[in-house]
């Protein structure tokens, strides 16, 4: 990661206007977990390019993983102003209420992604999840083959597929 620092910063006092090596930079100090370097060189991003979701999203994600929920929906919600088909704040989103127990509004977001992509198998599988959390496994089942349909050696669909039938045989013991 020290050379990749080091020729960021390089080109960024070669060129101050371009908001590449600020962004990688910004990875970067992320993957060490030097978060508030991360949102630096976002933040300086955002004053080159005000209009990119994708630099709300990775705020978003880094709010997210600090467990700053408040921060993290409000730039995912920002990431949507920019771009109302971002399906990454739409999952981001998602997963945030989720983890917050707001199912409803979890499930709406998953609906917004595949709206936008069908195809995006993650938000089918925690669409999925979240039936089998309350009580709709017919429906579970019903995402997690749709996911299997299409990429059959998908190991998220087929390890809450197998939880779904475990929990229909520890169902029907204990009504035994």
């Amino acid at each position: 990661y020290a050379i990749a620092i080091k020729n960021y910063e390089k080109a960024i006092s070669l060129d101050t206007h371009y908001m590449e090596p600020r962004k990688n930079l910004a990875v970067i100090y992320k993957m060490e977990g030097k978060f508030e370097k991360a949102m630096e060189e976002y933040r300086k991003a955002l004053e080159i390019e005000p209009d990119n979701p994708d630099l709300y999203q990775s705020m978003g994600i880094i709010y997210a993983e600090q467990g700053l929920f408040e921060k993290a929906v409000k730039a995912f919600e920002t990431a949507l102003t920019k771009d109302r088909l971002s399906t990454e704040a739409h999952y981001g989103l998602g997963i945030l209420y989720e983890g917050k127990g707001m199912n409803m509004k979890a499930f709406q977001e998953y609906q917004k992604e595949l709206a936008i992509n069908p195809l995006f198998r993650e938000a089918r599988i925690a669409i999925g999840n979240l039936y089998a959390k309350n009580g709709r496994p017919r429906e579970a089942k019903r995402e997690f083959l749709a996911v299997l349909k299409e990429e059959p050696g998908n190991e998220r669909a087929r390890i809450s597929l197998h939880k779904l039938r475990e929990a229909k045989t520890k169902g029907h013991k204990d009504a035994k």
